[in-house]
């Protein structure tokens, strides 16, 4: 069963990589559009990768539910920024 299901807790924030086994990023944007009007709140996505390829950033201009693009290695700066917006 899936989060959603078993009402269980979801993520404050997605870092989603664009290169992952099984489903990739892309895929997985494709799979979060079908599910998010049942969700109980607004998860910023953040798509990061070591190489900001231009093709990608196109790709990704095109879901508007992703937030913004971090460049790995992420740093802690960074980090706190996306996680704690308001501190």
């Amino acid at each position: 069963k899936s989060m959603l299901e078993k009402k269980q807790p979801l993520p404050d924030v997605i870092l989603l990589d664009i290169n992952m086994p099984i489903m990739d990023g892309w895929e997985f944007m494709n799979e979060f559009i079908k599910i998010k009007s049942q969700l109980p709140q607004i998860i910023p996505i953040y798509l990061t990768t070591s190489s900001l390829d231009a093709f990608d950033i196109d790709k990704a201009k095109k879901y508007e539910d992703i937030t913004g693009f971090l460049s790995k290695p992420i740093d802690r700066q960074t980090l706190l920024k996306i996680t704690q917006p308001n501190t």
